[in-house]
């Protein structure tokens, strides 16, 4: 029962409360530097601190007439990969992402995106090398890799973590982007890693 959560915020370590209110910034709060709030974009890492197996899920709930009304589930991951795979349908609205984090303590990962559509690959060109700074974290609207339906193949250096986010007018779901079994590692961070808002 003893779990320890360890924050990222662009690549930096910091306290998260969940319980925070919102407030209208979306960086740590000015008022304490350490602190994240609810809105801002995170890397959460879950572990045990005695080594008992766990689950972390992340919990997505937009009111209605938002975009992406409903609720979303996600899974932390103990596993980042080279190459990862997120499938996506509809891709038209502008609040879809594509959210990649680097887990490593150490390793800077240079990221390349590859979109296979109608069985043709292509990479964006501002897309075709992007370095993440260990703990960073890269959100990659789908507008900027295409629309309707396609897959998006990530390639990194070094291990990352991915999930894809589509937000529809009514719903909206997210699912981890799946990793090439031949090119998974267990995170250098340990626990589990969860992508935040």
């Amino acid at each position: 029962d003893d779990l320890q959560l360890v924050t990222y915020v662009a690549g930096v370590h910091l306290r998260f409360d969940p319980t925070a209110p919102e407030v209208a910034f979306d960086a740590p709060n000015p008022s304490d530097p350490t602190l994240v709030t609810a809105r801002a974009e995170y890397t959460l890492v879950v572990r045990s601190a005695d080594g008992s197996a766990i689950v972390a899920e992340r919990l997505v709930t937009v009111a209605p007439g938002s975009p992406g009304a409903g609720v979303a589930v996600s899974t932390g991951t103990a596993v980042a990969s080279t190459r990862l795979f997120a499938d996506v349908v509809d891709a038209d609205q502008a609040a879809s992402s594509v959210l990649i984090v680097n887990p490593n303590v150490k390793s800077i990962a240079q990221i390349r995106l590859v979109v296979l559509a109608g069985g043709v690959a292509a990479t964006p060109p501002k897309y075709a090398s992007v370095e993440l700074q260990p703990g960073a974290r890269l959100t990659v609207p789908l507008a900027d890799l295409g629309r309707g339906t396609f897959t998006v193949i990530i390639e990194a250096t070094a291990p990352v973590v991915a999930e894809r986010d589509l937000v529809g007018a009514t719903d909206r779901t997210v699912a981890g982007a799946v990793p090439d079994s031949a090119s998974v590692s267990l995170l250098d961070l340990g626990g589990l890693v969860s992508l935040g808002n």
